[in-house]
């Protein structure tokens, strides 16, 4: 997010905080599932370091990412700053040919995505399911592989007899 610089903004701000305080914030509440999201989370100064101490804490955290930075770092052990890979999802997100942002995602991504994690197609047309097809194919992915339309672009049922007729048992 960025500062408030309207009047409106100013009534919605939000509250900066340190890791220490959105960890103990987080216990505060008692939930034990979070959400890291909002533009793109992982770019984020102390992103690492929040979600190893919210890790390490037991929570699970399911990271929202728009796929244009690398997950690598963030699913790789790394000593000065664990993080508690059996509590950590990654949702990302592959931009298809549509969106016109299909060259800024990092294909280096979809080999670092793990079995937990999740990536996500949002459709508009047959050309998108074509490019989706080709990625799951050309890079096997392991994580669950979702699909979902465009708001009045296409037809829901175009994308079930898409992976029916192109047998894509593993998206749903």
């Amino acid at each position: 997010a960025v500062k408030p610089e309207t009047e409106e903004d100013k009534k919605n701000a939000f509250t900066e905080m340190s890791v220490e305080t959105i960890v103990e914030k987080c216990k505060e509440l008692g939930n034990k599932r979070i959400t890291f999201t909002g533009g793109e989370p992982l770019i984020q100064k102390d992103a690492k370091e929040l979600l190893s101490k919210l890790t390490i804490e037991g929570f699970e955290v399911n990271v929202e990412t728009n796929g244009k930075e690398s997950i690598t770092p963030f699913v790789t052990f790394d000593g000065s700053c664990p993080i508690a890979m059996n509590k950590l999802i990654i949702t990302m997100d592959w931009k298809s040919p549509y969106s016109g942002m299909r060259d800024q995602m990092l294909e280096s991504n979809l080999l670092a995505l793990r079995y937990n994690d999740v990536l996500k197609f949002v459709v508009a047309n047959k050309e998108d399911l074509d490019d989706m097809k080709d990625i799951l194919s050309k890079f096997n992915v392991r994580c669950h592989v979702f699909v979902s339309p465009v708001f009045n672009e296409i037809d829901p049922v175009e994308i079930i007899e898409y992976l029916k007729e192109n047998n894509l048992q593993d998206v749903r």
